[in-house]
């Protein structure tokens, strides 16, 4: 499946009396837009809903700014050192950070691009795969030749161990307790306190595909033993995944009603709430096993690339 889809959910499942840990078909709305519509390029490789409202999307071919009716699109004219765009962060301070492949990082103010970052800016390499800012501001990027974070005026390389190589991380986010989480290249977790790096989660999953921190503080995490995993006030908990998708889950994104919404590999997309796995449905359409990212808007519309 190309393209990407809105996908607005027609049942309201916070009043359904439903057994926990039962699975729940929902039924859905769908809408799909192609380079037909204006898109640069089919293929989605990452989503962002910005606060003033627009969806931002990186793709193959561009940058794109969707208002609900019709795309704007970014490129080199418009000064995108690549036209591979593999990630995207919104900051705090409402910066719009884009990372690509083979052209270092941009940085977009108010609908344009503001800067564009390089090794000569301290960047160990020119592609940025994924992008986080941590408790201080500071912005983080790992790409195939390392990791490093910017301070607001440099970018210093940050490195693991002798055997960990390039830190080319599958994952990256803020801890509840402002702490860095990642996954490694070998899919280890690992956890940034105090300028160091430590293997030990606190009884967490020792290996994972994807992180989430939702809007109660607490971070999620995909474990490859098949469960998610919730950290809260410093402890625990996990659920098993439903035996239905049996492959790692790839992306996580928040609806305002508490409901998790994940990216199986080859398994489409999939919902968490109140321990409820939600298996989403609508007419003439499949979630598809080719999906890569996913955000959802303030109404409950998710919105998906693949």
């Amino acid at each position: 499946m190309s393209g990407w889809n809105l996908v607005r959910s027609l049942l309201f499942l916070a009043g359904v009396a439903i057994a926990s840990g039962e699975e729940v078909s929902e039924p859905m709305l769908v809408r799909n837009w192609t380079t037909r519509e204006g898109m640069p390029h089919d293929h989605v490789r990452a989503i962002v809903r910005t606060r003033d409202g627009f969806i931002w999307l990186g793709t193959d071919s561009g940058l794109s700014r969707f208002d609900g009716s019709e795309f704007r699109n970014f490129g080199l004219r418009e000064g995108l050192g690549s036209v591979a765009v593999f990630s995207l962060l919104e900051a705090r301070d409402g910066t719009l950070w884009v990372g690509t492949l083979g052209g270092g990082i941009s940085e977009m103010r108010q609908g344009r691009i503001y800067r564009k970052h390089g090794r000569e800016d301290g960047l160990p390499g020119v592609t940025a795969t994924s992008l986080a800012e941590d408790a201080d501001g500071r912005i983080w990027a790992s790409g195939h030749d390392g990791l490093a974070c910017w301070d607001g005026r440099k970018w210093q390389s940050i490195r693991g161990s002798e055997n960990d190589g390039a830190l080319h991380l599958r994952a990256l986010t803020e801890g509840p307790e402002g702490e860095m989480w990642a996954v490694f290249p070998t899919s280890e977790v690992k956890v940034w306190k105090n300028g160091s790096w430590s293997g030990d989660a606190e009884g967490g999953p020792r290996q994972a595909s994807a992180f989430l921190k939702d809007g109660k503080n607490r971070l999620w995490v995909a474990g490859l033993d098949r469960r998610l995993w919730c950290r809260e006030k410093g402890s625990w908990t996990s659920i098993e995944q439903n035996e239905r998708f049996r492959g790692a889950i790839t992306a996580m994104a928040e609806a305002p009603d508490g409901t998790l919404w994940m990216i199986v590999h080859r398994g489409g997309l999939v919902g968490l709430k109140d321990g409820n796995w939600i298996h989403p449905e609508a007419k003439g359409w499949q979630t598809g096993d080719l999906l890569d990212s996913v955000t959802v808007d303030p109404d409950g519309g998710i919105w998906l690339g693949s």
